[in-house]
């Protein structure tokens, strides 16, 4: 019983690990300045695939728009890796997501050569 206790707890915090870096997981909310001033809210489902909602905006049109829904943890790098859809726009580009602290998310959208970056600060940080 010990042992199978001992072993639950093992793939509990490997798993917790591959989920985040040291600054934690992306889920929650943040605001990005660049983006219209806009709100979005992250979640992530049952098999670890993140999404991105738009949930305020300068720009009305822009409320419930999906910036990203196929966002996935890479462990290797300590980033979040997908595709993004900045508000309003009808283009996709690939994407990495780094928390360079609890409060910051580096976005960096890459298309050909070129490579686009911006930070949205953590809602519950922001004053």
């Amino acid at each position: 019983m010990k042992r199978l206790f001992l072993f639950i707890l093992f793939c509990a915090v490997g798993t917790l690990g591959m989920t985040q870096n040291s600054f934690g997981d992306i889920v929650g909310e943040w605001y990005g300045e660049e983006q219209d001033r806009s709100t979005f809210v992250v979640t992530k489902n049952s098999d670890g695939v993140y999404k991105a909602v738009v949930t305020a905006s300068e720009e009305p049109d822009n409320i419930g728009e999906v910036v990203f829904e196929d966002v996935r943890y890479d462990a290797e790098s300590k980033t979040w890796k997908g595709t993004l859809t900045p508000p309003g726009r009808s283009i996709s580009v690939n994407a990495e997501f780094t928390l360079v602290s609890k409060e910051k998310l580096q976005v960096d959208g890459k298309m050909a050569f070129i490579t686009r970056s911006f930070v949205w600060e953590r809602v519950e940080n922001k004053h």
